[in-house]
Parts: structure tokens; sequence; C-alpha cells
């Protein structure tokens, strides 16, 4: 067992926090690693508890019980009590281990029946019990002590040289130490002793006696006092606070617009509200930088309307005062809203705009081009996405910004995986995807940003058929991302949702698209006709067909359109469907969307052939798996087995690609549509017969061992099953006799629908 203790010390370490996480993968499982921390630590905790490998003890944990409380007072201290003074005790401190402590120390200072008398007085609040056992301590020191100790209670931590910064002193380290060998409710929290704390009770005692004590304006050059400190450490929120403290919040606000947006970036979006919050009115609507960052608040919380109403207002004061970076960041602020709103179009247009009013490299510019590869990933054609998130790349290596450069490159980074993948270039995707993680966490970006990247690698990984990783890594970032925004959540259940369904389980996948995005709607349709609900659907496909008819989203119109002729195919419209399902073919064909083609393209095939268009289909069917074969694909949106059961039956049977119907069969395929292409193992050309066989093979190969049984066993005729037999075993196929095959009446009837 390793014990870390005070890791608070540390914990803004990004090296500590990285060698503790590897320290913790690499170690073998009978080490367990025991962290205590008066904050919560920064090293990979949701990973850890996504894997369900932690145990977290929290502040209701630790409250002290009666049995407890008497057991510290009487060993600890020293003080024995009947049971109904304990009880007492224990009763007004509510069993926080700060305030028996207090009260312990009053017994010990003062005298110890009025301790008890004020304990009991059912008048007084907690709050001035604690202030009258706290009196009992401050008045027993000396008045220099005394001013010390009221003085740094503005300051959240004590350092020696925060305190000898603060008093224009030099002596503060030994003060400290002495205050917490004597027990003035001052402890260190670090083995070097250069960190202290007061008990929070007492510190906030120590406040009031400050403002008993000193003029306003005395207290107001303190926090001053303390905010500089702080700035030149870049201890950002204790120097936001001292400023407001201080009544200079035109100060703290000038802050607030550094680093708003970084902190944003780095899943702190709750810190940077309260500090809007506590802004005076008068500023927060009248500087633009910070109604920006109000508005990409208001965004992330998926309150649109308010957002582009608050940021038109910044996107007006900019103008007013000719800051032409600023009116490109709103107009590209507003342009984000846009897009997320599903109005892809008139979001491209405006970060045009935006991106004319920014002529020299700079983050800035970066920002931009990221922001018009997501629009373009909508609109099409992806290909332009690509460029432009390279783009965003490119001009990151034109700028020195530490600062806010790391999280525009992750950001550039995974939304270019997701681009190359709606382009049909899986390979680069998976790739880009990888490094983008890999990138994510050398940097140590912090979960906002890894959760970002881990749901653009499980949607690139579901796209490459690794459903199984997929899910892994889609998973790790939903449970990383439920403290921060809503539409995180969404796009991961989009993405989750499709590996869940491709992987059959329908139940949890609708649960997930339920949450989702526009096209997570859709998706769940889709679910619902895989679970043979298409009756039950047809009235809300329709409606949302009306819906997203003319949006300006390719995506989810062209989804809308496929899904709905799915519906109706379902509900025996087959021509109907056709049409459609034609039309939605027709938006994707010539927009880049190559895989979304392709997948539209296969359905298409089944209902050609489904209504005797035989020409058709083989003609569609052909130029989908040629397609498909030229870029690798053996996953499709809109994945359904027993869809790829028929069309590889088909293309068996009509020698349309039959190298790469057999993979993808093989591939793909599980031991349930092993029923449906035995029928092929019989057919009447001898090709035809030996794909079949060695698909079968393949499949009893990697099925479990019953379920090679079984698909054994439903092949009826015995030299089948003996052949299977023999490949299963690893041994040569026995070649079928050719007086076995169909007749042309048989060979019509399997040719016509294999399933």
């Amino acid at each position: 067992m390793l014990i870390l203790d005070d890791y608070q010390t540390v914990d803004r370490d990004n090296d500590v926090n990285v060698l503790l996480g590897s320290l913790i993968d690499g170690s073998p499982t009978s080490l367990h690693f025991v962290v205590l921390s008066r904050s919560a630590p920064r090293f990979p905790v949701a990973r850890l508890r996504a894997r369900q490998e932690i145990c977290e003890l929290g502040e209701d944990d630790l409250v002290f019980t009666l049995e407890e409380t008497s057991r510290f007072l009487r060993r600890g201290r020293g003080i024995h009590l009947s049971d109904s003074a304990v009880e007492l005790i224990h009763q007004r401190t509510e069993g926080w281990a700060a305030g028996i402590a207090m009260v312990s120390q009053s017994l010990r200072y003062g005298d110890r029946d009025k301790v008890l008398e004020v304990l009991a007085d059912p008048a007084a609040s907690a709050w001035l019990v604690h202030d009258y056992l706290a009196e009992e301590v401050f008045d027993r020191q000396e008045p220099s002590i005394q001013d010390f100790l009221a003085k740094t209670s503005i300051l959240s931590k004590m350092t020696p040289s925060a305190c000898d910064f603060l008093l224009n002193i030099g002596s503060s380290r030994l003060t400290l130490i002495a205050l917490e060998e004597r027990g003035v409710f001052t402890a260190s929290v670090d083995s070097s002793r250069e960190v202290f704390r007061y008990h929070q009770l007492y510190r906030e005692f120590l406040r009031q006696k400050l403002h008993q004590r000193e003029t306003s304006e005395m207290i107001e050059d303190l926090h001053l006092r303390a905010a500089e400190f702080c700035r030149r450490r870049e201890e950002w929120e204790d120097c936001i606070q001292h400023y407001l403290s201080a009544g200079a919040p035109v100060r703290a606000a000038e802050i607030v617009e550094t680093i708003g947006e970084r902190y944003i970036f780095s899943g702190f979006s709750q810190t940077v509200e309260h500090w809007l919050q506590s802004l005076p009115e008068d500023l927060t609507t009248t500087r633009p930088w910070l109604l920006c960052l109000r508005g990409r608040l208001d965004h992330m919380s998926n309150r649109y309307m308010e957002a582009i109403r608050v940021l038109e207002r910044a996107l007006r004061l900019f103008q007013a005062v000719g800051d032409q970076d600023g009116e490109a960041w709103a107009t590209a602020e507003i342009a984000y809203v846009k897009f997320r709103s599903g109005l892809p179009q008139q979001a491209l247009h405006r970060l045009k705009s935006a991106l004319g009013m920014v002529k020299e490299p700079s983050m800035l510019k970066s920002q931009l081009h990221v922001m018009q590869g997501l629009a373009y990933r909508e609109a099409g054609p992806p290909e332009e996405s690509v460029m432009a998130c390279r783009a965003s790349m490119e001009e990151l290596a034109r700028v020195n910004d530490e600062s806010s450069a790391p999280w525009t490159h992750s950001r550039a980074a995974r939304n270019l995986a997701l681009a190359q993948m709606e382009s049909g270039d899986i390979d680069s995707a998976l790739k880009s995807a990888r490094e983008a993680l890999e990138f994510c966490t050398d940097r140590q970006l912090g979960e906002y940003e890894e959760s970002f990247v881990l749901a653009s690698l499980g949607a690139v990984l579901w796209a490459h058929g690794d459903l199984e990783e997929s899910i892994q890594a889609s998973g790790r970032a939903l449970s990383m991302s439920g403290r921060y925004v809503r539409h995180l959540q969404q796009f991961i259940g989009y993405w989750l949702g499709n590996a869940l369904r491709d992987k059959g389980r329908l139940s949890e996948a609708e649960q997930l698209y339920s949450q989702g995005s526009r096209a997570a709607q859709l998706e769940r349709l889709y679910a619902a006709l895989l679970a043979r609900r298409g009756d039950a659907v047809k009235s809300t496909a329709g409606d949302l067909y009306r819906e997203y008819q003319h949006a300006e989203s390719t995506v989810d119109r062209s989804t809308a359109i496929i899904v709905f002729s799915m519906v109706l195919r379902e509900c025996g419209e087959i021509q109907k469907a056709l049409e459609h399902i034609r039309e939605g073919t027709h938006l994707l064909k010539g927009r880049g969307y190559v895989l979304r083609l392709v997948s539209a393209l296969l359905h298409q095939s089944r209902m050609e052939f489904e209504i005797s268009r035989n020409s058709e289909g083989r003609d569609t069917l052909n130029r989908a798996f040629e397609m498909a074969a030229t870029h690798g694909y053996y996953h499709f949106f809109w994945w359904d087995p027993r869809l790829i059961v028929y069309l590889v039956g088909r293309a068996l049977a009509e020698d349309v690609f039959p190298d790469y119907a057999t993979e993808l069969a093989a591939r793909r395929l599980d031991g349930a549509a092993a029923s449906h292409l035995a029928s092929l193992a019989q057919h009447r050309r001898t090709e035809v017969r030996r794909r079949a066989q060695a698909i079968l093979t393949s499949l009893s190969r990697k099925n479990p061992p019953t379920l090679c049984a079984r698909i054994i066993a439903s092949c009826g005729d015995p030299w089948i099953r003996d052949s299977l037999l023999s490949g299963a075993s690893g041994k040569s196929m026995r070649p079928l006799p050719t007086e076995r095959c169909l007749d042309a009446d048989e060979a019509d009837a399997v040719d016509g629908d294999p399933i």
C-alpha cells in the first residue's frame, strides 16, 4: 500500500499528475494507492472511476459518530465528560471534526462550565457558539499575534512568502510554525511546513475580527496586495476573488477576459460562470469580451436564443469601438451557435465574414478555421472540413501562444479525424484520432478535452467496424462528460448508440439516442425498425422527414430521407420507399459523403431487387461494392446484418465483386447469419459454393463451439456438414460432389432471396 498525504500541495503540477497516473496504470494488482487531498485531485480519477477501480471517501464518510466524538475528546485531548455533555457537543458540531477540535481547545483554555452553558443554549446559533469558542482562544494571544491572525485570514492558504508580502514583514514562517505548535487552529498542509491554513470556522471568525478592528480602506488595501501576490504567481482564482473583495471589479474583469476561454476549454465552465455572476452587472453587460464568455456558457447549456442575444450585443459593442478581432470573434461565436442549432450554411457564411476580418496569422484565425471545419462536416463537402482543420494546424505553426495553442491543436486534430471519417478516409481518420488522443494525454489537457477526443475516437472506431473498442472509448468519454456540457453528451450518445445498435443491444441504443442530438433521434427510429417496430414509428418518421426535408445540414437531411424510406419499406410501401431513398442517394452523391453514400446505395439495391428491378439492383450493388472495396469499408451507416447477408448472396450469385463480398461476410457477420448463407453452399455454380463454404467455415471458427455446432447443424446436406467440420477443425475442406448441385429451378429460388 502506497499512501500519499496532502496531495493538494502538488496537484497543480502536471508532471506529478502524469507520473502518478502512470504509476497507477502500470502497477501490479497487489499494490494499492491511497491518496489524501483537501481538494479533488487532478490525476485521471474519472478514468479509474469508469473502470470501477477506485473507492472514494468524502465529507459525509468522515463525520464523527457519537462514540468517536467521545473517544476523540477522551483519548486525544484528555477531556473526560459525562455522556450528556459529549452528546451535546456532538449534536452542536454535527460530528464535524474541526468543530469538535474547537470545542476541545475551548474546554482546555476556558471555563468548562461556561463553554457547556453556551453550547446548551437553544437560542444560540451554531455560528454564535463557534464565535464564542474562537474568542476564548483569540483573546489569549499577544496583540501582535492577534494582528497577524486577523490580517492573514483573507488568504485561502498561507505561505510564509504570501504572509510576508501581505504584511511587509520577514518573520511569517516562525509565526506560522509557532501557531501550529500551540494548537491555535492552524495546521500545515505539507511535510515541509511551507503551506498552512486555519480551520475553516476559525478563519471565518478571524475575518469578522478583521472587520471589527480595521477600516474598510485598510482591508481593501490588504486584498489588493494579496491580489498582486497571486497575479505574479498566476493563481488566478484567488487573484480574482481578492480584486472583488478589494472593490476593484474592473481589474477582476480584465483577468476573467484574459483567462476565461482557457478555463472553459479546460472544463472549468462553472468557475467562469461563478466569476461572471460575481462581477457587477454594469460590467457584464457593457464589456463585450465578458458578453462573449456569457454567450459561450449559454450555448454550452443549449440556451441558443439567449446565447445569440448576448453575442449580438457583444458584436455591436465591438463594432462601436472598431475592434476587428473582437468583431471577428463575436461573429464566429454566433456562427458556432448557428451550427449547433442545425444551421451550418448560415454558420459558414458568418465564418467566412469573420475570417475576412483577420488579416495576420493569429490564434484567433486558427480557432476560426476549426469552427469552419465543424460547419463543413455537417453541410458538406466534408473534404472542405478536412482542409479547414489542416489550415487551423498550419496557422498554429505561425503563432507563439502556448497558453491556448494546445487546446486549439487538439480541437483541430479531433475534428480532422471526424471530417476524414465523413469523407470516407477511414484509415486516415483512425490514425488522426489516435494521434489526437496521444497529444491530449501527453499535454495533460484535462478531462474536458480528453472526453471530446475519446468521443471522436469512438466514432471513428465505429466506422472502422471495431465495435467493442468503440463502445469502450465512448463509454470512457461519457463517464468523464457528466460534469461538463450537454452537447458533448449528445454527441457521445449518438456514436455510442450506433455501436450498441450494431452489436444488437437495441434497447440500450434507443435509450442513448433519446437523449441525443437531432441525428440521434433519426437513428433511434432505425433502431426501432431493427427491433421490428415499423408500424409504430411510421408517424414519427413522417414528422421528422417533413421537419428535416429542407434542413441546411446535409447529414440531418439525408439521414431523415433515408430512414423514412426504410420505415416505408418495413411498412410494405416499397415503391414509395425506393423513390425516397433515391432522393437520399442523389443528395449525397457528389457532396463527398462517400461512406454514407455507399450505405444508402446498399439499401437502395435491396429495394430494387425486391420489386424485381434486378438489372437496376445489380448496377446499384455493383456501384456500392466498387466504392466500398476501393476505400476498404467493412462497416456502414444503417448497418443491418440481414441486409448484408442478402446482398452478399446476390453478389456471389451474380458475380458482383465476389472477393469483396466474401471478405465482408467473413469479417463482419456472426453465426446468426449462417443459416441464411447455408443455402448458397448448394448453389449450382461451383465458385458460389466454394465462397459460401469459406464464409461458413470462417464463421464457425470465430464463434463459440456451441454456436459453431448450430451453424453446422443448420446445413441439411451431409456433405456440407462434413466440409464445415473439416474447415472448423483446420483441415482442408472436402470438395462437394457435382451431383449435389441444385437444379435450375432450385437455384433460381436461392437466387431470389437467400434470407
